[in-house]
């Protein structure tokens, strides 16, 4: 009957990733993504509230399908990577929810079908060419992703990937190029 805090809220949703991430049954960690996209959905919800989803959607190891599903994006792992890209693609939300959806794609996107972390490796190697209009901490979740995902095969995708690194290495700021050297290291 009254409203929950800000910090109740955000801490229910970490300790919802973490229960995710220990379930056995596929359907209980669909059953937590689907609460954790509804906070995603919700105008009403804060910055702070958005971010443990997102962080607590990354820690969800919710199953891949063998055949991407669109009836929900709670669903798969597909479908939540894809609402992810729409969350980190929407330049009306705040930055620092942007900027967290990065590395969360990147984590979930890892293990995923080839197709999920190709278009995962795209999305930001794109985003890092028009890095001068993006935030300091998009820019530097973009070249983790970047740095968790891409590997040394000969895929475009991955060439793409690291050629937008070795960009980053001219970035402005100094804590960029820092992230673009650790995460050539990664990637080597």
């Amino acid at each position: 009957g009254r409203a929950v805090d800000t910090r109740t809220r955000a801490f229910a949703a970490f300790g919802l990733g973490l229960a995710a991430e220990r379930a056995p049954q596929n359907r209980t960690r669909q059953l937590v993504a689907r609460s954790l996209i509804a906070v995603l959905d919700d105008p009403k919800a804060n910055r702070e509230v958005q971010v443990a989803a997102v962080l607590a959607l990354s820690l969800d190891r919710i199953d891949a399908e063998a055949v991407e599903s669109t009836s929900a994006p709670w669903v798969s792992r597909q479908s939540v990577v894809r609402k992810l890209i729409g969350v980190f693609s929407d330049a009306h939300r705040n930055h620092l929810v942007r900027a967290h959806a990065a590395t969360a794609i990147a984590r979930l996107a890892r293990d995923a079908p080839p197709e999920i972390r190709s278009d995962a490796l795209e999305l930001f190697a794109q985003a890092l060419k028009r890095s001068s209009r993006l935030e300091n901490e998009v820019v530097n979740s973009c070249i983790q992703a970047l740095g968790t995902l891409a590997d040394t095969s000969s895929s475009a995708a991955d060439r793409a990937a690291r050629a937008a690194l070795v960009r980053s290495l001219e970035e402005n700021d100094p804590q960029a190029r820092a992230f673009a050297m650790i995460a050539l290291a990664e990637v080597g």
